[in-house]
């Protein structure tokens, strides 16, 4: 039975690579940072390596959330 996450959840220091690519704009470079500092970016690689554990769809529609 597959299980439901919230959001809080998918950013469980356990869930995230140790360290995971992230950046702050659509337009910057990847950065690979520690969980800590990767944490406080506006985009997070969630799934590790070679791996895909969640699947993430940003719906920008009335009525999507």
């Amino acid at each position: 039975m597959s299980q439901l996450y919230t959001q809080p959840d998918l950013f469980l220091q356990e869930r995230i690579p140790h360290k995971p690519y992230c950046k702050d704009f659509k337009e910057a470079p990847m950065l690979v940072r520690s969980y800590a500092a990767a944490i406080k970016r506006r985009y997070i690689q969630v799934n590790p390596p070679h791996l895909r554990v969640f699947m993430l769809f940003d719906l920008d529609y009335e009525g999507a959330g």
